[in-house]
This record gives structure tokens, C-alpha cells and sequence, in this order.
């Protein structure tokens, strides 16, 4: 999209630009429909939210971020950056099952 809005192709400083503005969007809507698909409960979801953290590492980071050309593919980094990246991802969907389950019981 930005090539052909801007007919150049971008430089790593715009490539990682775009990837945070890429990532921070794809989050948001993850968060907002995982929220949206959960329930009630006493309990937090922590199955759900190492899944929402795994989809998003394998899915975005692993698969989509390269198919779009704003990283190199996978062999391009280390296992030890990989296993980082899953634990932030992990964080993430770990916060997002928290604070879905902080709101229902905030929210009637």
C-alpha cells in the first residue's frame, strides 16, 4: 500500500514505522474482538489468552509481517529472538484476558 500510494519503495526506517502502526492496529482489533467474544466469569481466562498471544506471534510476526515485506522471514533471526517475541505476545494476550475480565466485573 505505501508503494503505491507513494510510488517509492520504503526504507527500513518507514518499514518499521509502518510495522509498530501495523502492529498497534492489528492488536487493538485482536483485543477488542477477543473481548467481545468472552464471557463473565470468576475465573481468568488463561487459556484464551495464550492462544489470542500465540495466534498473534505465529500469525502477524512469524507469517503476515514478512508476506507484507515489513520484516525478513523467519530464518532471517535467531530462535532466542523468536522465543522473545512469543513472550511478549504472550503478555499481551495474557493483559488482554486480565482486563477483559476486570471490565465485565467493572461494567454491568
Amino acid at each position: 500500500v505505501y508503494q503505491q500510494v507513494t510510488g517509492k519503495e520504503p526504507n527500513q526506517e518507514t518499514k518499521t514505522a509502518l510495522s509498530y502502526i501495523l502492529h498497534w492496529l492489528i492488536s487493538m482489533f485482536a483485543g477488542g474482538a477477543y473481548g467481545a467474544t468472552r464471557t463473565e466469569s470468576d475465573v481468568l481466562d488463561i487459556s484464551g489468552g495464550t492462544a489470542l498471544g500465540t495466534a498473534l506471534w505465529l500469525l502477524g510476526d512469524e507469517i503476515f509481517m514478512p508476506l507484507v515485506g515489513l520484516t525478513s522471514g523467519p530464518t532471517a533471526y535467531p530462535p532466542q529472538l523468536h522465543a522473545h517475541s512469543w513472550g511478549a505476545h504472550m503478555a499481551y494476550g495474557l493483559a488482554s484476558a486480565t482486563t477483559t475480565q476486570v471490565l465485565y466485573r467493572l461494567v454491568p
